[in-house]
């Protein structure tokens, strides 16, 4: 009895020794897997190495002489810089969307090139601190034309039965009618966060929530609030 008691015992210490050897065996082959893992891992890549686009089309906008604030965004720079007086006095970082050479359509998520206007200046509760609608009539009226064979028509009976299509409003409602076939609408610049290595907006500019709160508020001491304000976009 005794010695079956002894037999017992050896085994256990046999069977733990075992697993204790098993374990420091798959930490060790585990360690060596996360190494080479590592080691083969691509390096991510920044959002200036993504989307730098050497064979698109280098659309430049002479930024006009103006008096007052103007923004100007480039998007291959990832930068919004204001001006005052033409003269630089802000620069932030911002996230746009560049993987086609310029947005056309409201289904492309590009962020558009041109010389626009901010309609609305907001603050807001969604997460992006402030809200800096763009007006874009004078950009997606033609592109829907140019891009659509029957944009044109379209555009006619709306306004045959509606009204001359000249705001942002007027462009929802449009929408709303049109829904299989939309003119762009709904860029701004607005808040949420600036990342390094993600595009994340769907044709917006977007910046840190700080640094549009600054921006805001820069804007809101204008007699007009901001309303107004020239905003340059281009590569």
């Amino acid at each position: 009895m005794l010695k079956k008691k002894y037999i017992i015992i050896i085994l256990i210490i046999i069977l733990i020794s075992g697993l204790f050897i098993i374990s420091k065996k798959t930490y060790f082959f585990q360690n060596i897997g996360f190494k080479i893992l590592n080691s083969l891992k691509l390096k991510r890549l920044t959002i200036y190495e993504q989307n730098n686009h050497p064979e698109y089309p280098q659309t430049k906008i002479k930024i006009p002489e103006h008096q007052g604030y103007l923004i100007a965004v480039y998007k291959n720079e990832h930068k919004l810089k204001l001006y005052q007086d033409n003269r630089i006095i802000k620069e932030y970082n911002v996230n746009i969307k560049r993987e086609l050479p310029d947005r056309e359509v409201w289904e492309d998520n590009q962020t558009p090139e041109g010389i626009f206007t901010i309609e609305t200046i907001n603050k807001v509760t969604n997460g992006w601190a402030r809200w800096m609608r763009l007006d874009t009539l004078n950009v997606a009226h033609p592109n829907y034309i140019n891009n659509h064979p029957d944009g044109l028509e379209r555009i006619n009976n709306f306004e045959k039965k509606y009204n001359k299509i000249k705001t942002d409003a007027d462009i929802k409602k449009f929408n709303s009618l049109n829904f299989d076939q939309k003119m762009l609408r709904g860029i701004g610049i607005h808040g949420g966060g600036f990342s390094l290595h993600q595009e994340w907006t769907w044709g917006c500019i977007a910046m840190s929530n700080k640094n549009v709160t600054e921006l805001f508020n820069l804007l809101s001491q204008k007699k007009n609030e901001g309303l107004g304000t020239l905003v340059v976009v281009q590569v």
